[in-house]
């Protein structure tokens, strides 16, 4: 075995990457003044499975897509995040709220993003410890379609 370690275990290194060159891109907006520690995207597509009576045959039936997501953050002093609720709070603001995950080059790729289109607030929740009293605020999301690029 060539390329293995005093372990007789194989020991390659991967592509390097830093996730200091990721950026978080709202509408209107700019994740750095909000304190983002958390994005959460979940996008399903709905499938029904059926069976025919009297054989063994199973058919798969497609239905909607739908798609959820939350932000967790600190609660801080800039007010980017009131025009943020305004913005992503408003169902009629729909069409033009979108968020972005921005992953850039590393040393051998060209990164990639991941954008929620159709995104609006469907509740919000506020957290404080005692022990540090950090305000937490969990924003829960409806997305209407993701992609990835």
């Amino acid at each position: 075995m060539a390329n293995t370690d005093i372990f007789s275990r194989e020991a390659t290194v991967g592509d390097p990457f830093s996730a200091d060159d990721s950026e978080l891109l709202f509408r209107g907006g700019d994740a750095q003044t909000m304190v983002v520690q958390s994005l959460t995207i979940n996008y399903e597509q709905k499938i029904t499975r059926a069976w025919e009576v009297g054989s063994s045959k199973q058919y798969f039936i497609a239905g909607h897509q739908l798609g959820t997501g939350s932000i967790q953050r600190i609660v801080g002093p800039k007010p980017i995040a009131g025009t943020f609720m305004s913005q992503y709070g408003d169902v009629c603001q729909i069409q033009s709220n979108h968020i972005t995950f921005v992953v850039k080059g590393d040393c051998s790729t060209n990164g990639g993003r991941i954008k929620a289109t159709g995104v609006v607030i469907t509740s919000v929740q506020y957290v404080v410890r005692s022990e540090d009293m950090v305000v937490n605020e969990t924003v829960n999301l409806m997305v209407a379609k993701a992609e990835i690029s």
